[in-house]
């Protein structure tokens, strides 16, 4: 059972990544300021285990996106406001509030590794998955820039993707917005 989680969660996805050029983007919107640009979670410092593997979970994971936000006075991301089109318009997926969502396949793993007394090091992973909660978009309002990792869980890692859309949700001094960049 372990191996089959080992094999498809963390050992190197073996997927086509999207069809896009993974160039950061720059919009301007209301006031705002957002960088936008797609990350792999394979490729990601913060995930880079000592056996070459992925430290917390491979490319089938989430899309990923590092975002900066410049504005005046505080910003906060809106999580529920946030959402990734995938190909087509209304194609939506919503994005992770948190990183622990993204951790859960992995901490239920280790839970079992350690109730049935198994060889492996899962429960090591988990205490390791610090630099990338602190890499994680913050959900306080704070002044200056907001700069941070957001992730869009797959559904269907399998699905070839040619386009996406990516919608985020800021609050700012002049209230809610919603600023999108394309990748194609």
């Amino acid at each position: 059972m372990l191996e089959a989680f080992e094999s498809y969660w963390l050992a190197p996805a073996v997927i086509a990544p999207p069809m896009i050029d993974f160039s950061e983007q720059r919009v301007e919107q209301g006031g705002l300021v957002l960088k936008l640009k797609p990350i792999r979670p394979e490729d990601a410092e913060w995930n880079q285990w000592k056996d070459g593997q992925p430290r917390l979970f491979n490319n089938r994971s989430a899309y990923m996106f590092q975002l900066h936000i410049e504005g005046e006075g505080p910003l906060r991301w809106m999580p529920k406001n946030t959402k990734l089109e995938l190909n087509t318009e209304g194609n939506a997926l919503p994005a992770a509030e948190s990183p622990e969502s993204l951790l859960r396949p992995l901490l239920a793993a280790a839970l079992d590794q350690e109730r049935f007394v198994l060889d492996g090091d899962l429960v090591e992973r988990t205490r390791a998955a610090g630099p990338f909660r602190a890499e994680y978009m913050p959900l306080a309002s704070q002044d200056g820039p907001l700069d941070g990792l957001i992730a869009f869980p797959l559904e269907d890692s399998d699905a070839h993707v040619v386009g996406l859309r990516v919608t985020i949700g800021v609050k700012s001094v002049d209230g809610p917005q919603q600023i999108a960049a394309v990748f194609d």
